[in-house]
């Protein structure tokens, strides 16, 4: 359906496990931008059952997510580029 829109696209890995990379093999071979992957960790789990933000909570998750924005922002402007084209 995005790529019937010509929407721009990429992927959040969540709770990813050692052994697990049938996501990230299907969006290598669909050309699908994995934008961040993040760790199973079960605080994480207990953070989002609770209701709470996990960058408040667990701060040393904060670099990642600025990676992820900053991911987020490079595939917008790759896009906008090649709009203009």
């Amino acid at each position: 359906m995005v790529r019937k829109l010509a929407v721009p696209m990429g992927v959040v890995i969540n709770s990813c496990t050692i052994g697990d990379n049938e996501v990230s093999k299907y969006c290598k071979e669909e050309g699908i931008p994995i934008l961040m992957t993040f760790p199973w960790d079960r605080r994480i789990a207990e953070q989002y059952s609770a209701g709470r933000l996990v960058l408040q909570n667990l701060r040393e998750y904060r670099e990642n997510y600025m990676t992820l924005i900053k991911n987020i922002k490079l595939e917008i402007s790759r896009h906008e580029t090649a709009d203009c084209n």
